[in-house]
């Protein structure tokens, strides 16, 4: 059965495959915290938070506010970036971790054309363009319907926590191999993501609207790989632990 539903995956995408070339269009998802207030209060407290920190920490949480993140394609190119959100800078409680975890300030490009997959930060004061790796999918026989897509759901096995594995539902019949944030290489439009305690959920689907779609294609920053940038990451806290 699951050799079957590969297949048809296989045999959707290969009818469609000339469609990407041509499909324009723009998905806007919206992203949101989907955790328990609940459960979160019991791990703080299983940990011996301080009693001050654990209210604090929940009422940063109950403060969590959804974001709106938009994903742009044409001509084989797609951008993903996310709205622009005003952070307080002196109440922890305005903190809204959904706008981080949907990708912050980052932008998400990739080229299928020419095999063109970054992402470009800044990090460490400067800006980067962080290559990006082709996550690994298991796609699973299981579906269900998005509006009026019917999606297939894959997992990503690129995380070795296995506690911590996303999973994605994407639909064939939008032959867009991309998806929001880092998550892309699969068949078909990744509709929705759920990493951990959120959700990525895409509620606007525009294609071939009258207004013609241009990617602008990020370029300032200095190029570096995946790998450098965790030893880059690895190092500083490193540094950080040995001054504390």
């Amino acid at each position: 059965m699951k050799i079957i539903t590969i297949l048809i995956i296989a045999l959707l995408s290969y009818n469609n495959s000339s469609s990407q070339n041509t499909l324009q269009g723009r998905v806007t998802y919206e992203v949101s915290y989907i955790g328990s207030i609940d459960a979160t209060a019991a791990f703080l407290k299983k940990r011996k938070t301080p009693e001050k920190d654990i209210k604090l920490i929940l009422a940063t949480v109950r403060n969590y506010k959804n974001v709106i993140a938009t994903l742009e394609f044409a001509n084989n190119e797609t951008k993903y970036t996310v709205e622009k959100e005003e952070m307080s800078k002196t109440a922890i409680t305005k903190y809204n971790k959904p706008w981080f975890v949907a990708g912050g300030n980052d932008i998400y490009y990739r080229n299928f054309s020419l095999k063109e997959y970054y992402s470009q930060q800044f990090s460490f004061d400067e800006t980067l363009l962080v290559e990006a790796v082709v996550p690994k999918w298991q796609v699973t026989q299981k579906t269900k319907k998005i509006g009026k897509y019917v999606c297939y759901k894959a997992i990503d096995l690129t995380s070795k926590n296995t506690k911590q594995k996303a999973f994605v539902w994407f639909t064939p019949e939008i032959t867009l191999n991309s998806g929001p944030r880092h998550y892309f290489g699969l068949p078909g439009l990744i509709l929705e993501v759920k990493e951990y305690n959120y959700l990525f959920k895409a509620i606007k689907i525009e294609l071939n609207p009258k207004k013609k779609i241009v990617i602008q294609k990020p370029t300032k920053g200095k190029k570096i790989t995946q790998k450098e940038l965790s030893e880059k990451i690895d190092k500083f806290w490193s540094n950080k632990r040995k001054k504390s």
